[in-house]
């Protein structure tokens, strides 16, 4: 389990699990007006690959739509009421950098407008070259084209289902029965490791606010035959 803490100003880039010839640089980015800040420093992969071009293009158009709709739904008090003190931040962990090939980055989002606590997301972004074809990729993408999306697609979330009745203190809305299946998009939530998928679930969606953000690993041989393995392994 990993919990967000606190509101950091800004978007931090953290080493990952794979990180070949990784040349990364920052840079930062505000969006401010009285009273409601949103700021980012972006990573920014300097390896001259469509991979790395399409990764920095589409984690920048994130943050930066994320930042509009921020202010726009923050806007300024009437006339006489106190001006908010709101916040927002972006929090980057890259997990795989082999820019030839496949990038991986979870972003998560903090933001605070009232109330007793910030609230907290996380979105993952993979990118990689698919047979010839750069694109940001979903879980289907990893498997072969012969297994069938409806059972790749129900075998994965078996495992997540399983595993997560199995975790110790956490995962609660599962095992009471609240939660007893996933999105789509719930499996292409997921961060590329050098042995496998970790899928990541932000607070309130498989457990409550306290048991944060809860992520579950499957390995290769978890992920079944149809994996595509060499993906990760090949240089």
């Amino acid at each position: 389990m990993r919990m967000g803490t606190g509101l950091l100003i800004g978007i931090m880039l953290l080493s990952g699990a794979v990180s070949v010839g990784a040349q990364v640089t920052y840079k930062t980015v505000t969006a401010k007006k009285k009273g409601v800040v949103s700021s980012a420093k972006m990573p920014v992969f300097r390896a001259k690959t469509p991979v790395a071009a399409l990764a920095n293009q589409t984690l920048f158009a994130f943050v930066k739509k994320g930042q509009t709709a921020f202010l726009k739904e923050n806007s300024a008090p009437p006339k006489g009421f106190p001006v908010p003190d709101y916040s927002q931040e972006y929090i980057a962990k890259t997990h795989y950098n082999y820019a030839p090939r496949l990038i991986s980055v979870e972003v998560g989002v903090s933001f605070y407008t009232g109330g007793a606590h910030p609230g907290y997301a996380v979105q993952c972004f993979n990118f990689g070259n698919i047979d010839g074809k750069v694109k940001r990729l979903g879980l289907l993408d990893l498997f072969s084209k012969k297994a069938e999306a409806t059972d790749t697609r129900q075998q994965i979330k078996d495992a997540l289902l399983n595993k997560l009745h199995s975790l110790k203190d956490i995962a609660s809305f599962v095992k009471d029965g609240t939660v007893t299946d996933l999105t789509n998009a719930q499996l292409d939530n997921f961060v590329i490791l050098s042995d496998g998928l970790e899928f990541i679930f932000s607070p309130y969606e498989v457990g409550s606010w306290a048991e944060g953000t809860i992520t579950v690993k499957l390995s290769v041989s978890e992920l079944g035959s149809e994996f595509r393995k060499m993906l990760l392994f090949a240089r």
